[in-house]
């Protein structure tokens, strides 16, 4: 998983431009966030092509997590992963300009099948699971990206993948999602009062070549602390309170980022 802080490429660079018929009803909406693909099952072609760009662009171009050799022909990244994961993805709709439309956010949740699957923070923290495996029918979330040339909006962006995730797991019923974060990344979810147990303390993943911390979310506790608001922790509760009955996911137009960019501030 990574939103990295300063992103030595411009984010216009690495959010690619695609062809999506998802704006055709609705062409004043700013987003759509949605599940577009689980496994080889692909729903949305385009936008899983553009979502593959947009995880070559971060991994290899901007943070160099991957070899230029991870990139396919097609300029997408993919790995073996991704047959056992669900795929989300975030297209912005430029309202001013017709037919610009970029993919500016990605994610996946990889499925813990069964007993012998083994979720790729068991291997990369041997350690946090020596004494008991990560349960099946658990997910990790991976390949977690937002860009955007507006700051805030990347972080509303970022935090829309998180909600969704969250209730899309929950619902699901799965109780936990496990991710491997770089540790910036980790003090950004405790201020927003996400609530996670971190597994280890953090090391060098040679996989990514960058320092990153083992961590599991246990879907019904953040469900049950956005409703409380017992933490004080206002980003997180009034975010997921906006969610309504779609599941985050969906359309959304400039005042769901509006509003997230004040209750972030």
């Amino acid at each position: 998983m990574t939103v990295p802080i300063n992103a030595p490429v411009s984010a216009e660079k690495l959010t690619p431009l695609i062809e999506t018929t998802f704006f055709q009803l609705r062409p004043e909406a700013s987003f759509w966030l949605g599940h577009i693909a689980s496994g080889e099952e692909v729903h949305c072609q385009a936008e899983r092509h553009g979502a593959g760009v947009l995880r070559a662009n971060v991994y290899i171009d901007e943070s160099r997590y991957l070899p230029e050799s991870a990139r396919q022909p097609d300029g997408t990244e993919y790995d073996a992963d991704d047959a056992r994961a669900d795929h989300l993805v975030v297209i912005e709709n430029n309202t001013i300009m017709p037919n610009s439309r970029h993919v500016v956010g990605t994610t996946r949740l990889i499925h813990k099948r069964d007993d012998d699957d083994v979720l790729p923070i068991e291997s990369m923290f041997p350690e946090a699971f020596s004494e008991e495996a990560a349960p099946t029918g658990s997910l990790e979330a991976s390949r977690y990206i937002a860009r955007h040339p507006h700051r805030p909006t990347q972080n509303a962006i970022a935090l829309a993948l998180v909600r969704a995730m969250t209730i899309r797991g929950h619902n699901q019923g799965h109780d936990y999602i496990y991710g491997v974060v770089e540790d910036h990344l980790m003090h950004q979810f405790e201020k927003i009062g996400l609530p996670f147990a971190a597994l280890g303390e953090p090391k060098k993943v040679e996989r990514y070549n960058t320092l990153n911390v083992p961590l599991r979310f246990d879907l019904a506790e953040i469900l049950q602390t956005a409703a409380a608001d017992t933490i004080g922790k206002r980003t997180m509760s009034l975010f997921f309170q906006s969610s309504g009955a779609n599941g985050g996911q969906g359309y959304f137009d400039r005042t769901f980022i509006d509003r997230i960019e004040k209750i972030s501030a």
